[in-house]
């Protein structure tokens, strides 16, 4: 389980410069701008509809592929995703139409006090963004169906090819077509996906295409009937985002945008290790459950999210130590002035310390899916966005911008406790687990601040940047040995493996 977590996280962590790249390239292109709130608003309206409309079957699309595939074998349960599939599509494509004839039903919710040119515009990047409703959906359920079979790697090396050629469309079409150049190298980066999931879905023999049309609404609803559950926090997750736009938009002219750069590296990376653990954790619990194989259940939940949270660490310490010149890279292309570009940096290491609180949140919720209690987990999610949207609304005057981090990483924490407690089987290996890891987080935020605020040695930012992380590294693989941790047998083993080759290498000589 930790190497095909190691090399998940590998592969994905592939696409995060090319990621860095394309928010360097906003940033140069479009900065912060009413064309950029603009795309946001319409973006995250596409966002909000398709999540409230797919993502729960998204979600739990995995654990009820296997129970059916475990209880009524594999031509059922490929036959159900058929129907499923056929039956998404339709949905989408006419919700997509009603959309397109009618933008500005959707433009009046989400920026009611937009008019003239700048309602024009957003009118018209509703009416294309909505393409974005199916090709997401082709895409999610395609790695959905691959991640099932057990098969990892390749959807996440044709993603970082798409990646690649995303980039590329962008830094073509940005001076040519200015913000579309952003939903244009989104779909076309999406659609290449798609087409490199369904030849491998080919060549596996996974038969999901043949016969399409033969359907039944029967077997969609199955599907939808086990997600059900998942709409409300989905749907309430999403509304909370729309809500923190709408709040901060209050604080001051491009504070939308602001907003949205300081919490864009670390939903990067929450979108890292969510898409690692529903791809390899949430198959694997589902198979144990089956099973009754509950001891292997809580082993293999404890190494993932051990490695969850060693992975954070390393991360966090990144921002805290590198953050100004990684901010600096990225947005400062005199467009965003000094004092946002502080915001944005105070914002991004704000969000990645709550990565913690979501992390936390996400995985104790995918052992509730896991072991078939969709509803439980749905009315506690459900409850703490509605919770997290109060916070925000009551702290907004005193905690000003940083209360959507603080409430993030509160909330969601509150949340994992509480999920946590109502795990029906044995906890202590996982509350160990728990308890044990997220103090070392904790602790390492302070040791992190420390070092990025308090030590300088050399002129240039960059070099100095490196230096220091590095000095935080060292730090933390002492702390993996002084506490304990078991991820330093992953090291002890490495050294001996090198000392091995070395001694080979001596005795040819």
């Amino acid at each position: 389980m930790r190497k095909k977590a190691s090399i998940l996280f590998l592969l994905k962590a592939l696409k995060i410069p090319v990621y860095i790249i394309n928010l360097s390239l906003t940033a140069k292109y479009f900065g912060v701008s009413i064309e950029r709130d603009a795309w946001i608003l319409a973006f995250s309206a596409m966002i909000l509809i398709d999540t409230a409309l797919w993502g729960p079957i998204n979600e739990t699309f995995r654990a009820k592929f296997i129970f059916i595939k475990e209880k009524e074998g594999e031509q059922i349960a490929l036959r159900k995703t058929r129907s499923m599939l056929f039956f998404v599509i339709v949905f989408s494509l006419l919700i997509s139409a009603v959309i397109m004839k009618f933008p500005q039903l959707l433009s009046v919710v989400i920026a009611p006090k937009y008019s003239g040119n700048e309602l024009s515009v957003l009118n018209e990047i509703i009416v294309y963004s909505t393409s974005v409703l199916l090709v997401n959906q082709l895409m999610q359920i395609g790695i959905s169906v691959l991640n099932a079979y057990d098969s990892f790697y390749i959807p996440e090396i044709s993603g970082f090819i798409s990646s690649l050629l995303t980039l590329v469309l962008i830094v073509w079409l940005a001076p040519i077509i200015g913000i579309y150049a952003l939903l244009i190298g989104y779909l076309v980066g999406s659609i290449i996906l798609i087409l490199f999931l369904v030849l491998h879905l080919r060549k596996r023999g996974v038969a999901i295409f043949a016969d399409f049309f033969n359907f039944r609404f029967k077997d969609f609803g199955e599907f939808f009937l086990f997600s059900l559950p998942m709409f409300a926090p989905l749907f309430l997750y999403q509304i909370n985002t729309f809500i923190e736009k709408a709040l901060s938009s209050t604080l001051g002219v491009g504070l939308v945008s602001v907003l949205d750069y300081g919490r864009k590296i670390p939903e990067l990376l929450l979108t890292v290790f969510v898409s690692i653990i529903t791809a390899l954790l949430l198959p694997v619990l589902s198979r144990h459950y089956i099973r009754g194989e509950m001891e292997k259940f809580q082993i293999s939940f404890t190494q993932i999210f051990n490695i969850g949270i060693l992975f954070m660490t390393l991360l966090m310490g990144m921002m805290f130590v590198g953050g100004e010149v990684i901010i600096r890279f990225l947005y400062d292309k005199g467009q965003i002035s000094d004092q946002m570009l502080a915001q944005i940096l105070n914002l991004s290491q704000f969000y990645v310390i709550s990565l913690l609180g979501s992390f936390v949140q996400i995985i104790f919720g995918i052992s509730l899916i896991a072991t078939d209690q969709n509803k439980l987990m749905g009315i506690v999610v459900a409850g703490g966005q509605v919770l997290m949207i109060v916070v925000n609304f009551v702290f907004l005057n005193h905690l000003k911008i940083y209360v959507f981090p603080a409430s993030l990483f509160v909330i969601n924490l509150i949340i994992g406790i509480v999920i946590y407690s109502l795990i029906k089987f044995d906890k202590i290996l996982i509350g160990k687990s728990f308890l044990k890891y997220s103090l070392f987080f904790l602790l390492n935020v302070v040791v992190a601040y420390f070092i990025g605020s308090k030590m300088f040695f050399l002129e240039n930012k960059l070099l100095n940047a490196i230096l220091l992380y590095l000095i935080f590294i060292t730090v933390l693989i002492g702390e993996l040995f002084i506490f304990k941790i078991e991820e330093r047998k992953v090291l002890v083993q490495g050294m001996s493996i090198i000392k091995k080759i070395k001694n080979q290498k001596i005795k040819r000589f």
